[in-house]
């Protein structure tokens, strides 16, 4: 559960920056 908490975090992040979350479904 580690991983997935890690994951939400970088997409959360990631949402914040604007980049296209289809690059955080790797």
């Amino acid at each position: 559960m580690k991983d997935l908490r890690n994951r939400w975090e970088v997409y959360l992040l990631l949402r914040k920056s604007g980049m296209p979350a289809l690059q955080v479904r790797r």
